[in-house]
């Protein structure tokens, strides 16, 4: 196989591999942006508290849940 071949078929795989990434990356922010929207219409299923992560009272702050 010549090496020009060699360098069409790794841009082929590679071009592949980023379509597919890129797929993947809009799945991802599309449930992101459905679990935020449900979020802040209060049909969120965690309850949580911010409490200091320390007792100095530090700006410093940790979720609990």
């Amino acid at each position: 196989m010549s090496f020009e071949a060699i360098n069409c078929l790794q841009k082929l795989v590679l071009d592949r591999l980023g379509l597919q990434f890129l797929a993947h990356l809009k799945e991802m922010s599309c449930n992101n942006e459905k679990w935020l929207n449900s979020s802040a219409k209060g049909r969120s299923d965690y309850n949580y508290e911010v409490v200091p992560a320390n007792d100095d009272d530090k700006p410093t702050t940790s979720l609990k849940f």
